[in-house]
């Protein structure tokens, strides 16, 4: 019966609005919230007014720089933490693979067959 009942209620909540949906449940006391795709949370005017995002510079890709989440804690007293370009590929292998045990023959070995 829950296979039916999902199939049901999937198809009903497609035909509807996202606003209207959300409106409708929190009416009769869902506890409900709208999941934002990933354009909709990047361009969200709320988000861009309280500097939600920050760019930082890429050292790999094709782009110069991306919009990333800033650090999201602020407290009186305390320097915000900048965000900073993500590792290059395979940059913190070796002491990730090194902290799981692996030894320099292990890891050597793991490069040769390609597994890393």
């Amino acid at each position: 019966n829950l296979d039916e009942l999902m199939d049901l209620l999937r198809a009903e909540c497609e035909t509807l609005p996202a606003a209207d949906l959300v409106a409708g449940l929190r009416e009769v006391g869902v506890p409900v919230a709208k999941v934002n795709s990933m354009d909709e949370v990047a361009t969200d005017p709320h988000l861009r007014a309280t500097d939600f995002f920050t760019e930082v510079e890429t050292a790999e890709g094709t782009l110069r720089s991306v919009s990333v989440p800033r650090f999201p804690v602020v407290a009186s007293g305390f320097d915000r933490p900048d965000s900073t370009d993500p590792p290059k590929l395979g940059e913190h292998t070796e002491a990730i693979l090194s902290s799981l045990g692996y030894d320099d023959a292990d890891i050597d070995a793991l490069r040769r067959a390609g597994g890393v």
